[in-house]
């Protein structure tokens, strides 16, 4: 092997070494993917930086988490496997929340993108009282299917309501499909190893306390 050889093969290496180091330590997500592992979480992301997925154990559980800037509004959405397989499509919102999303989500179906599968069946599904004036007063439960009262645990008022203000703001509930959705519509001010924290915490105990 030639001196020159040599030279050009070290050369390739330092610059592959070089930008390894970049990748890691200055490629916008950086600190989330550091963050993750230092967790044992799975992290992968797309090379613009515009997405990202984490995955992580809980209570026995894997979830996963997806961050997604490629759409508008950008959106954070947590699932968990629902073991009990919820039939039909459900859903809890803010109430101050409902009309606006479903109105913006509505515009968005006429347009060439991609939209979540549940879309159509919350737009249509019926709005529930639950009889529990607490979650009736700042919730909206709706639902594909009539819903038991039985079916909705009581406990999950105080659940939603130790949620942090910034996430509990712009969080639509999904229930369906043998998964439970977590999802949070723009939520670049909230730290989102904090946020699937929480959000994982929360979906274990809501199906754990969700009868069927």
């Amino acid at each position: 092997m030639s001196s020159i050889t040599v030279v050009l093969l070290a050369c390739g290496i330092l610059a592959l070494f070089l930008w390894r180091v970049w990748f890691v330590t200055q490629s916008p997500n950086s600190r989330i993917r550091l963050q993750a592992r230092r967790k044992q979480w799975r992290f992968e992301e797309d090379r613009a930086g515009l997405w990202y997925k984490i995955e992580g154990i809980r209570a026995g559980l894997r979830w996963s988490a997806e961050w997604n800037a490629r759409e508008s509004p950008p959106f954070f959405e947590l699932a968990i496997p629902d073991q009990r397989k919820f039939d039909g499509w459900c859903f809890i919102s803010r109430r101050e929340r409902q009309g606006k999303e479903s109105m913006k989500l509505l515009a968005a179906m006429f347009t060439e993108k991609a939209q979540p599968n549940w879309l159509p069946d919350w737009l249509h599904a019926r709005v529930q009282l639950t009889g529990i004036p607490d979650f009736d007063d700042e919730y909206v439960l709706s639902s594909s299917r009539p819903l038991v009262q039985d079916e909705f645990p009581s406990v999950l008022v105080s659940q939603l309501r130790a949620l942090p203000a910034a996430i509990i703001q712009n969080l639509l509930v999904i229930r369906g499909q043998g998964r439970l959705r977590l999802r949070i519509d723009q939520p670049e001010r909230i730290d989102p190893i904090e946020m699937a924290d929480e959000l994982a915490s929360f979906a274990q105990q809501a199906l754990a306390n969700w009868k069927i």
